[in-house]
């Protein structure tokens, strides 16, 4: 398959995954730490996780042939787009995905500066692609990204640790 259709098709696949971890946080609340909802939870967040692991290995992937290695320092946009994403690879996914690391709410504070970084640019690249002239504008995309920002954020409050237990 070339690389244009993966982009594609990885471009859809990351917005159903960005509102599936929303989703799953409004509908399966939990506080990191406290359980997994991969290990202990109900069967859909068991099988969107799982899954969620799979896809992302496809997205960095695919992310990894677009962009190439950071660029340091970066000198545009795309270039903080680029080293934000590997932050996120790097940073932001292990945290959340060991629960012993995402029950510290230090750790869970920084896994999320790059998470929140890269979800605005997303959002930014995203709409200046769209169809509709009023969506690529950069101010609908700030509004956007607030608005996404915020919903996210909602998810993430409700699962944030509410002690950081293991740190003695």
């Amino acid at each position: 398959m070339a690389l244009k259709k993966l982009i594609v098709y990885n471009r859809y696949l990351s917005w159903f995954f960005a509102f599936g971890y929303v989703l799953i946080h409004y509908i399966y609340p939990h506080r990191h730490g406290e359980s997994s909802l991969v290990a202990e939870g109900p069967d859909v967040p068991k099988i969107f996780f799982m899954t969620s692991f799979i896809w992302l290995v496809f997205h960095a992937y695919i992310a990894a042939k677009m962009h190439g290695w950071p660029r340091l320092p970066p000198k545009t946009l795309r270039d903080v787009y680029i080293v934000d994403a590997w932050l996120v690879l790097l940073i932001t996914t292990p945290i959340f995905s060991i629960p012993a690391l995402g029950a510290r709410q230090l750790l869970m504070a920084i896994a999320w500066v790059p998470l929140a970084i890269h979800l605005a640019l997303n959002v930014w690249y995203t709409f200046a692609r769209s169809p509709w002239l009023v969506l690529r504008s950069a101010n609908a995309r700030v509004v956007l990204i607030i608005l996404w920002l915020a919903v996210t954020a909602g998810a993430a409050v409700q699962s944030f640790p509410l002690g950081d237990t293991h740190n003695h």
